[in-house]
């Protein structure tokens, strides 16, 4: 399994994709230089960590995206879909679904922690999924649990 983030540490990898595996060396991709396709996905959060944070703390590693496989490709213009996969714990503690249809973008879902997707797609600095997937995946976990 690989963790994939945006890394916001100081230093030469500054604001680029950092793709590592449990004792391996982390790998850093530029995002103005390429697209990066994860499969078999979950949107991790330490949510008390993010928490933090929203309060006011300093950021630090608290959300990454962990998945089976990844392929890098050359940068792709146009976004997979409308619908961004987001972390920034300054606005939720959450990772966020926002439609881009809309300008302002438009938070269709608040809580996306993990939510398993088989295809993620990295578009600059952004993530974006598969819309039919992702609203299947937000319906069954906004929808309550029936009690017997």
């Amino acid at each position: 399994m690989y963790k994939v983030r945006f890394h916001l540490g100081r230093g030469k990898h500054y604001q680029h994709w950092q793709i590592k595996r449990i004792g391996e060396e982390a790998k850093y991709f530029n995002p103005e230089e390429v697209t990066i396709i994860l499969k078999n996905c979950r949107l991790h959060n330490q949510v008390n960590a993010s928490k933090k944070i929203l309060g006011g703390e300093n950021k630090r590693p608290c959300a990454w995206v962990v998945c089976e496989t990844y392929e890098i490709a050359p940068k792709q213009n146009i976004p997979l879909s409308i619908f961004e996969i987001a972390f920034n714990p300054r606005k939720s503690f959450n990772w966020r679904l926002l439609n881009h249809m809309y300008e302002p973008a438009m938070v269709l879902a608040y809580d996306m922690d993990n939510i398993e997707l088989s295809f993620i797609s990295s578009q600059g600095r952004q993530l974006y999924g598969i819309q039919s997937e992702i609203i299947e995946k937000v319906k069954k976990k906004s929808t309550p649990k029936k009690s017997v």
